[in-house]
């Protein structure tokens, strides 16, 4: 990433931290120290995707923008019926399951669990009520990245 790319990046990460009632919340809510959130908002280190990913999701902050700057900032809602939303858990928890044995790799269940609610946030935001149709391997590399740390 080029200096300007940075600067723009924790812009965008500075406007997420924003909607919190404090940065430390922020910091709090994205599973990071403050010293360590801090160096991500003034653009000194790089944001990991999860920690992001960690950071949006509760104000269904659209990845897309946070990556690019481009389109809304806010994620389209989309309402599924807890039946619908049970089953597309099972199926991003055997996702998961699937992509990190491939691996011979493994993550603490609580790890598991929040990478699980926020692939199905995104994916619920993205697809809206045909979650069914949605391709879980386009998370692959996530949950690789994820689970080894």
């Amino acid at each position: 990433m080029n200096k300007e790319t940075t600067r723009r990046l924790a812009y965008r990460i500075r406007k997420v931290a924003d909607l919190y009632s404090s940065r430390e919340e922020a910091a709090k809510a994205a599973e990071v120290s403050y010293p360590q959130f801090y160096r991500y908002l003034n653009g000194t280190t790089k944001i990991p995707l999860i920690v992001a990913m960690r950071l949006a999701a509760p104000y269904s902050v659209s990845m897309d923008w946070i990556a690019t700057g481009g389109g809304s900032m806010f994620a389209p809602s989309a309402e599924i019926s807890n039946s619908e939303r049970g089953d597309l858990e099972r199926q991003v928890s055997e996702h998961i399951s699937d992509c990190i044995a491939e691996e011979g790799l493994t993550i603490p269940r609580d790890k598991h669990e929040n990478l699980v609610r926020t692939l199905v946030d995104m994916t619920t935001r993205v697809a809206g009520r045909d979650s069914n149709g949605i391709d879980l391997n386009r998370f692959s590399d996530v949950i690789r990245l994820v689970a080894a740390g």
